[in-house]
């Protein structure tokens, strides 16, 4: 199968993977009429009394805006907002394919920072949740931090909140573009020098290859062929590999196993072990949304994380997380936000 060829005739045939439905049939007189002039009077005043009446009377409740400057696209760079859309219809449609959930991607014609924020900001009201998606670092952090206090979830899948999360954070080891991020460096934006804090504790200096010897698992979320099969030698025995980057991973599984990895993860639906933010972000915002919650935090990501890793009950070197497409997901995940929330 030629992906790439048939991708093209794919979008190109559908024009886009969207289109607006209208709930409500105006062809009868007195529907028109409740939907527009002049029933619609009526949820107008009554918002207007109560703003949070917004989320019984609109689209509000279950809408979440997928936003992206176009910086970080996948693993292909600043490709900019029109070639970002793409990726953003395809996020819309599994909002709505697996939890039933109207997104609508937002490409903006900015990589200023402060710009971002503010036409987020002004945006909000339609919106239940905001999902920001492919902004370079570490921008993204910056825009992340500035929206937290508006009312709604606002949440970027960035590299470094991996980081934060794992159980022993003195134990990793980051790199990033220059290198590895330690205490020495002098070169690192404010929140590098937060992960230098409390990462690396042994003060490991040099490149990736560096940071890889005696490791035990690699997790890459960065760029296409990075990973030798060199420094997978150079790994303990048995090690885990999470290559994600996307479409093409730092190292393809096969390479990777023929020189000892045990387990192996990448962010495609043609390998086993798909590792993507498809597996989480509907049920994380699908919750978020039920619960009306103001904003996504660490301890809901590690509930999450849990309750997903939770669903296979045997796993084995081929299967350490379920299927994309399985239904238990997004009701689990969602789940495991409301009870964070309670």
């Amino acid at each position: 199968m030629n992906i790439s060829k048939e991708s093209l005739d794919f979008h190109r045939n559908l024009r886009g993977k969207l289109k607006v439905v209208s709930k409500v049939n105006l062809k009868n007189k007195k529907n028109l009429s409740l939907a527009y002039t002049p029933g619609v009077a009526e949820p107008v005043k009554a918002i207007a009394k109560d703003i949070n009446a917004v989320y019984k009377y609109t689209i509000k409740g279950n809408s979440v805006a997928v936003i992206t400057d176009g910086s970080a696209v996948l693993g292909l760079g600043n490709v900019g907002p029109e070639a970002a859309l793409p990726v953003m219809e395809g996020k819309a449609v599994i909002f709505k394919e697996f939890a039933g959930i109207d997104a609508f991607p937002i490409c903006l014609a900015t990589q200023d920072a402060k710009e971002i924020i503010r036409t987020v900001k002004i945006l909000s009201p339609t919106f239940g949740a905001i999902n920001l998606e492919d902004i370079s670092a570490p921008r993204c952090f910056e825009i992340e931090e500035a929206l937290q206090d508006i009312g709604i979830p606002v949440f970027h899948d960035a590299g470094t909140a991996i980081a934060k999360l794992l159980r022993f954070p003195n134990e990793v080891i980051i790199c990033d573009s220059k290198g590895i991020i330690n205490k020495k460096r002098t070169d690192l934006n404010k929140y590098k020098k937060g992960l230098a804090k409390i990462t690396n504790s042994r003060g490991v200096k040099g490149s990736l290859s560096d940071a890889l010897v005696g490791a035990d698992v690699f997790i890459g979320v960065s760029k296409p062929n990075i990973l030798t099969t060199e420094m997978i030698k150079t790994m303990n025995v048995k090690p885990i590999i999470f290559a994600m980057a996307n479409p093409i991973p730092e190292v393809m599984p096969d390479k990777a196993k023929r020189v000892g990895a045990f387990i192996v993860a990448t962010g495609r639906s043609d390998f086993p072990n798909q590792v993507n933010n498809a597996l989480v972000f509907p049920g994380i915002f699908r919750g978020a949304l039920d619960a009306r919650a103001s904003r996504i935090t660490p301890t809901m990501k590690v509930s999450v994380a849990k309750a997903l890793a939770g669903l296979v009950k045997n796993p084995t070197r081929q299967k350490i997380l379920p299927p994309l497409k399985d239904p238990r997901i997004v009701p689990t995940i969602a789940r495991a936000i409301r009870e964070v929330i309670k």
